[in-house]
Parts: C-alpha cells; sequence; structure tokens
C-alpha cells in the first residue's frame, strides 16, 4: 500500500523531479532510468515480504537458492542488456535498470512458486487489487495536472493526499491504522497505534510499584 504511491509518483513525474534535484540539460539520461527503477522498487518492496514469509517457514535454503539464482540472471542481463541499450538509445544505464527489474521480477515469481498454495487467501488479493486500482487512479491524476501545466510538488501532494483518502476510504488499511489515517484527515491529534496485546482484546498486565516488591523481598 505505501510502496504504490512512491513507485507512481517516481514513474509519472521522474523528468520533475529530476529537473528539481539536478538540471534536465545535464541529467536527462537519468529521467528513463528513474522511471524503470520505480517499477524495481515495487518489486523489491513485494519480494521482502515474500523473503519474510519464506523465513517464517524455515525455508531459508529455498531462499537462498533463489538468490543465487537471480545473482546469475542479473548478470546474465546485465550483459546483455547494457551493450544493447547503448547502442538503441546511447544510454547502457537503462538496460542496467531493466536488468534489475526483470531480476526483481524473477524473484518474485519464484517466491511466490515457493510459498505453499492457500497462504495468501481472498482478502490479501482483494487488498492487493484495490491498492493497484487506486495506484492508477493516482497515475492517472498526476499525468493530468501534469498536462495542466500545475506545479508538480502541488500535483503529488495532492494526489498522495488521495490516495490516502481512497484507501482509508476502501478498507485497504489494517483497522488501526485507518484510525490513524482518518484522525490525520481530519486534523485531529493522532491516536496511538494500539499494541498486539490491546488488538487481540488481551488484558494489559497490571504492573506493582518496585518499592512493594522491595518490602515482599
Amino acid at each position: 500500500v505505501i510502496t504504490v504511491p512512491l513507485a507512481v509518483t517516481l514513474l509519472v513525474l521522474a523528468g520533475e523531479i529530476v529537473g528539481f534535484l539536478f538540471t534536465l540539460e545535464t541529467y536527462r539520461p537519468s529521467v528513463p532510468i528513474l522511471r524503470v527503477h520505480a517499477l524495481s522498487l515495487a518489486m523489491v518492496f513485494v519480494d521482502y515480504y515474500l523473503v519474510g514469509i519464506l523465513m517464517a517457514m524455515g525455508r531459508e535454503r529455498v531462499w537462498l537458492a533463489i538468490v543465487g539464482a537471480a545473482c546469475l540472471v542479473n548478470l546474465a542481463l546485465n550483459w546483455v542488456l547494457i551493450p544493447a541499450t547503448d547502442g538503441w538509445y546511447a544510454n547502457g544505464g537503462i538496460g542496467a535498470a531493466a536488468a534489475t527489474l526483470v531480476t526483481e521480477v524473477f524473484i518474485l515469481a519464484w517466491a511466490l512458486h515457493a510459498i505453499p498454495a492457500g497462504t495468501f487467501g481472498r482478502a490479501s488479493v482483494r487488498v492487493a487489487a484495490r491498492a493497484l486500482a487506486v495506484g492508477a487512479a493516482l497515475a492517472t491524476a498526476l499525468g493530468a495536472g501534469r498536462a495542466l501545466g500545475a506545479p508538480w510538488m502541488l500535483v503529488a501532494a495532492l494526489g498522495g493526499a488521495g490516495y490516502l483518502m481512497a484507501v482509508v476510504r476502501l478498507g485497504i488499511l489494517p483497522r488501526d491504522v485507518s484510525g490513524w489515517a482518518r484522525g490525520l484527515i481530519r486534523g485531529r491529534p493522532a491516536v496511538a497505534v494500539p499494541r498486539l496485546a490491546e488488538l487481540n482484546g488481551a488484558p494489559r498486565p497490571r504492573l506493582e510499584p518496585v518499592s512493594r516488591k522491595v518490602e515482599a523481598a
């Protein structure tokens, strides 16, 4: 959910971001590279999530095998794509970025294959689909703002606020995080995220004063 607005913003506003941080006259070739890396960023977040699941299942060896294969795939892709994109676009960095993206997709595919079927229920699929749909709407809004000539920072801020309201409205965020986000949107003081024990309905442990423990001893 957090990855989607970051990746979409970098993808759509790559030129504006590079022009703001540097100068497009000198760093224009980095714009397509940043756009490809924006997609890789989304894959990296998902891959780390899947790695956590594999580790929790005790499948460290499977993960090491996937990483080892991914290293070989990345080397081969760089060897092929860097010279190719250097010849096509005079920008070998595009090939290096594309190699990273394909490698992350490779890791994603094999990690999903290694996770037992049924691990992700309909709720997980529903959350992912809604997040992607809101991300597509955000991309459309950012593109429209660019076409209208609005300042890119204003467009990004309004798009981010709209994305936050949409994910809260659609119930994509967990309940405790949604409550915090609603308070943020309404301008109320942020409510601390409840502890795990309180979320599960367990009573909070009662702590005795230290002086009483000393007297009892």
